[in-house]
């Protein structure tokens, strides 16, 4: 699902916010989702040859900290 909303936006779109869809209401583990929409990213970044996209944000809530902890920990794994 990822990949695909990455190439459909990836042809038009500079700046793409992601949220973490199901950590919340529907209880999926904060640090599998995270390491599911890095490890996505990363593929399609690296894979992708004709994008437009420049900037990726994240949009984790500040009372989320066990999120914010994880992304911050896998984006600075990052190479």
């Amino acid at each position: 699902m990822m990949s695909e909303t990455l190439d459909s936006v990836g042809q038009t779109a500079k700046h793409v916010a992601i949220p973490p869809i199901g950590t919340k209401r529907l209880g999926y583990d904060a640090a599998h989702v995270a390491k599911w929409m890095i490890d996505s990213i990363v593929s399609y970044l690296s894979t992708s040859t004709e994008t437009t996209i420049e900037k990726i944000e994240f949009c984790v809530l500040p009372t989320d900290t066990e999120l914010f902890q994880v992304c911050y920990a896998l984006l600075c794994a990052v190479k």
